[in-house]
């Protein structure tokens, strides 16, 4: 042997010295695992390290190949995460793991412990990862008359692949199965299984048997651009076929093959007036995957046909379209226009806004075309549609700012008004139109910087400043800002008042609200909103009796004229009546007898709100006392709560209310309340029997509230204390049992002891 062999001899004979030791290493690292998976018993502790030992070695890969045996083994093992943790490790071990595809077929087809669908799912994954091996048996196993094992089985030959070509007959024969997860796993089986499947693929699309059809073109669907040599036999069935779904399932196929778009299009565009849903469906799907030139044009020209669903069905595909579309938007706004506030126009604003903020150029345009001589509208459809592009959309927003265009500027100050605090960063833009030739701009400037600023005091100045303007407009916004600052100076105040006599309905009502928000400092303006109680404007006289109410201030005719409107009006003017009321604090005869009348309304809340009143203005404890008592027994659970409220006022005087108050405790919903009114009520001893039987009350509370009255009765309560001891002992509510020890250390003077 020539001299120069000898290194490479001891080169080879070092590797496989170092391999030889590699693989022992190995062995010696998996023995302990091996040990653990193969305990007995089914004791916890070792039921866990059998667990353990599965979970590790399927953790490992091919490196687990020495444990096939015992992975096997365990695959019979009682324990579901002991036999899940061994087939996922045969799995990932792989075409190594091929001594083990007996028990897996077995396990595969046995009728076990563990559910059908987890038991085939991952015992077919695990052959699928076998090889070719794995075939034979999965063959046979292909004819069990169990569908779920089946439909494993099927499921196995994808994962093999192409190398499995060998089952491709019996996998076609498959698509006819009468179970329909055999036939889609032998259909996405043969999809994976490349050229070979095709032919037999073909002869089952000249049939007709229908579900068979269904699952070849799922099957071609599967093999994707390996399919288009079919495209001719996929074509007619998507174009013609008298099964909806088949079309349906084919132009689905035609899509994952790669047709030509020209063909795609002209086949999608043949069946787009198609009644089925699901066709409808897949022809948008196709369109949406087209190029914008062989979609957009068309669909345009169904914005101006006068079928709605066509033009609604081309609006939502041209909104999904995005940035290729945006020239359809002047076609949508003229939709939107033309259908007005009907909710046919919603579809058609959506779709303006799916098209993403670069839709507002066309926006701004058909503003800027539109006449100044009535300023744009804070409702104006366009600004919710400018609105919702959020803050991808705010750049827009802020050049429409600039905009020389009132409209347009107003449109934009709105539409950042409704972002909040999202359009903060616009605030300088916006300050600079405070000063703005037009009032429409200088109101909307004010209203959107208190909107999104998160101080909107720093704009005091300019409140009061715009509460001069002399533009009603600017004024109204002014007035309506007031709410969000804490604004309550003297001459603030003043002029507010004085706005209340404005001749514009719009700035009289947010002068009242403004007043409202600032309460009691604004009493001075009492006489000025009285006189407001008269306004034409239903919503401005009810607006005026809140503020009233909110300032708690009117003279005694004022309190008369209130009461008078009180029972001559209905609805909301009536409730705000009643309300305001209650916050003078005036205990005239003819107020109490309007909201003594009151409380037997037919309304629940016209009855509420004079209960609540009355228990706040009278000072009569006898007649608070029998109206709220008579209260507790409406059916209505507001009323009885403000029933509850008015007797805790009265607290001693209540006294004997407490027995329909704990009866009413027994009510979950209500017990937050009720417990509040019994707990101001002192405790009684004429009471002591409706103590003593609510220690056996359902109720935790009325439990815990009786054991800490009788505690308060002490040495009165001495026969309940065998009761309260069993209940500070025994009961479920720690609450409970606190009060109940308590109660028995009061009565006996003695520390409780268990």
């Amino acid at each position: 042997m020539p001299n120069r062999l000898y290194p490479l001899l001891l080169l080879c004979s070092g590797l496989l010295a170092s391999l030889d030791l590699l693989a022992q290493e190995r062995s010696v690292h998996l023995d302990p695992l091996i040990k653990a998976l193969q305990l007995p018993g089914k004791d916890r502790s070792v039921v866990q390290e059998r667990r353990d030992a599965a979970l590790a070695l399927s953790q490992l890969g091919a490196e687990a190949g020495p444990a096939v045996d015992a992975l096997a083994a365990a695959l019979d093992d009682p324990d579901t995460q002991v036999w899940f943790h061994s087939v996922t490790a045969l799995a990932r071990i792989g075409s190594a793991a091929t001594p083990a595809i007996p028990t897996l077929i077995e396990d595969l087809t046995g009728q076990g412990r563990r559910g059908e669908n987890a038991k085939w799912y991952r015992s077919a994954y695990a052959l699928g990862n076998m090889g070719p091996a794995a075939i034979p048996p999965l063959q046979a196993a292909l004819k069990d008359e169990n569908a779920s094992i089946r439909s494993g089985v099927a499921k196995a030959f994808g994962w093999i692949g192409e190398e499995g070509a060998v089952a491709i007959p019996a996998l076609l024969q498959c698509l006819r199965d009468e179970d329909e997860r055999v036939r889609q796993h032998s259909a996405e089986s043969l999809g994976r299984m490349g050229p070979s499947a095709l032919e037999g693929l073909s002869k089952t699309l000249e049939g007709d048997h229908h579900p068979a059809l269904l699952a070849a073109l799922l099957a071609l669907e599967t093999a994707g651009p390996l399919a288009l040599a079919l495209a001719d036999q996929l074509i007619p069935i998507a174009r013609t076929h008298q099964a909806p779904d088949l079309q349906a399932a084919a132009l689905r196929t035609l899509r994952a093959t790669g047709l030509d778009p020209e063909t795609l299009s002209s086949l999608a565009w043949s069946l787009s007036d198609h009644t089925d849903d699901a066709v409808k469906h897949e022809v948008a799907n196709c369109l949406l995957d087209l190029p914008s030139e062989l979609t957009v044009a068309p669909l345009r020209e169904r914005l101006d046909t006068d079928d709605l669903a066509t033009q609604l069905w081309a609006a939502d595909l041209l909104g999904r379209m995005g940035t290729p579309a945006l020239e359809a938007v002047p076609q949508l706004i003229v939709l939107v226009d033309g259908y007005g506030s009907q909710p046919q126009a919603k579809p058609f604003r959506k779709a303006i806004a799916s098209l993403g903020p670069s839709a507002a150029e066309a926006l701004f345009t058909h503003l800027a075309e539109t006449s100044t001589s009535k300023p744009l509208d804070a409702s104006h459809w366009i600004v919710p549609s400018l609105g919702n592009y959020g803050i991808p959309g705010l750049p827009k927003l802020a050049q429409g700012l600039t905009h020389d265009h009132i409209n347009v500027r107003l449109a934009s100050l709105y539409a950042i008004q409704r972002l909040g605090a999202d359009g903060r960063n616009a605030d300088r833009t916006i300050e600079r139109l405070l000063d703005d030739p037009h009032p429409s701009i200088r109101a909307a400037s004010l209203l959107s910087l208190v909107a999104i600023s998160g101080d909107p005091s720093k704009y005091t100045d300019h409140i009061r400043r715009l509460l001069q303007d002399a533009e009603p407009i600017a004024r109204h916004a002014a007035a309506k800002a007031i709410p969000a600052i804490d604004l309550s100076d003297r001459a603030t105040i003043e002029r507010l008042g004085e706005l209340l006599e404005d001749s514009d309905h719009r700035i009289r009502l947010a002068s009242t609200q403004a007043i409202a928000s600032i309460g009691e400092p604004a009493r001075s303006q009492s006489n000025r909103l009285t006189a407001l109680i008269q306004d034409p404007s239903e919503e401005i006289q009810i607006a005026t009796l809140k503020a009233l109410g909110a300032l708690g201030s009117a003279s005694k005719s004022t309190g008369i004229q209130i009461a008078d409107r009180a029972t001559t009006s209905e609805g909301a003017l009536q409730l705000a009546a009643i309300r305001c009321l209650g916050e003078l604090d005036q205990d005239q005869p003819r107020i109490i007898e309007v909201l003594r009348t009151a409380t037997a309304h037919e309304e629940p809340v016209i009855r509420e709100a004079a209960l609540d009143a009355f228990g706040r203005v009278s000072r009569d404890s006898e007649a608070i006392f029998d109206l709220s008592l008579e209260a507790l027994k409406d059916s209505n659970s507001d009323i009885q709560n403000v029933a509850a409220k008015n007797l805790g006022m009265l607290e001693e005087d209540a006294i004997p209310a407490t027995s329909a108050l704990m009866a009413l405790l027994g009510k979950e919903d209500y017990v937050p309340n009720i417990l509040q009114a019994l707990r101001k009520i002192p405790a009684d001893p004429s009471q002591y029997p409706h103590y003593q039987d609510g220690l056996d009350s359902r109720s935790s509370g009325v439990r815990a509230y009786s054991a800490e009255r009788l505690g308060q009765l002490g040495s009165q309560a001495e026969a309940t204390v065998p009761r309260l001891k069993e209940l500070a002992q025994r009961d479920r509510s720690r609450y409970v049992k606190a009060r109940a020890r308590s109660a028995v250390e009061r009565i006996t003077g003695e520390d409780f002891e268990d």
